[in-house]
């Protein structure tokens, strides 16, 4: 089974779908959840996607669930910072997209480079905006994510 890098709504689906095991969906992604734990220790995330869950929990304002997140959350995966070669890889991105008239937002930008730079399939809910990645010439693997229904 291939490494994934998980979107941020991906992640929330996994946790909505924890609180409603019985769901069919529900079923099926933590079905496929643990599965690919079977093969990968660790859930794979952007530095862009902790950034968006720790913005919700800061306006939240719930001090001890920012600092359960550090200490508990955080260290159950892996996280991929941007560097170099992702930065240069979401400049082309989204250049290429913008030229085109097809730009997407510069957070799912980088969160697909990441993935094309690491050579990871990206799991998302997005079935709008990552695509335009593919159809512009990028090597993204895309998975699909929890839909709820």
């Amino acid at each position: 089974m291939d490494k994934a890098l998980l979107d941020s709504s991906t992640l929330f689906d996994i946790q909505r779908a924890i609180k409603k095991p019985g769901a069919s969906w529900a079923q099926n992604s933590l079905g496929k959840l643990l599965a690919y734990r079977q093969h990968h220790k660790k859930l794979t995330v952007s530095g862009l996607t902790v950034f968006e869950l720790l913005e919700g929990l800061y306006r939240g304002g719930d001090p001890q669930a920012i600092a359960d997140f550090h200490q508990n959350v955080l260290p159950r995966y892996e996280v991929i910072h941007p560097d170099t070669q992702i930065e240069d890889k979401v400049a082309e991105i989204h250049a290429k997209l913008r030229l085109a008239g097809q730009s997407i937002d510069v957070p799912d930008t980088l969160i697909a480079a990441t993935a094309i730079v690491y050579g990871l399939t990206l799991v998302n809910a997005n079935t709008r905006h990552f695509p335009r990645v593919v159809v512009a010439g990028f090597p993204l693997r895309l998975g699909i994510g929890a839909r709820r229904d």
